[in-house]
């Protein structure tokens, strides 16, 4: 396959392969994330914050802490694994299911032909 056009779906595939040949190297990565938020706010770059989904609600504020704090409990005691490679087939048919789904406003894993990955 080739890079050009699917420049992001490689940057993904090089990132999920970084995390599974290296876990504990994105541990340094989210304690940043999490020293960046601020209430409910996260700081991106400089002046620049992303305001998160769960607003002022000092219980999902904690939330969020948590899930940072599990991942990276969970990234620590990782080995690593295999590398992941790219598959046109699977790649088609993600891009298929999304061209389907996404122009009829449907969510999940069923598209319009009611066919679901469980019997493709």
């Amino acid at each position: 396959m080739e890079k050009g056009s699917t420049q992001s779906l490689w940057a993904v595939l090089d990132a999920h392969n970084k995390l599974r040949a290296d876990p504990t190297a994105y541990v340094p990565l989210l304690e940043a994330k999490l020293e960046k938020f601020q209430g409910n706010k996260i700081e991106i770059k400089p002046n620049f914050f992303l305001v998160t989904k769960e607003g002022p609600d000092a219980v999902k504020y904690v939330y969020i802490n948590l899930f940072f704090r599990e991942a990276i409990k969970f990234l620590e005691k990782q080995k690593p694994i295999g590398e992941l490679k790219m598959s046109k087939a699977l790649n088609k048919a993600a891009q298929d299911h999304a061209n389907d789904t996404g122009i009829n406003g449907i969510n999940g894993h069923t598209g319009t032909g009611k066919y679901s990955y469980l019997i493709q």
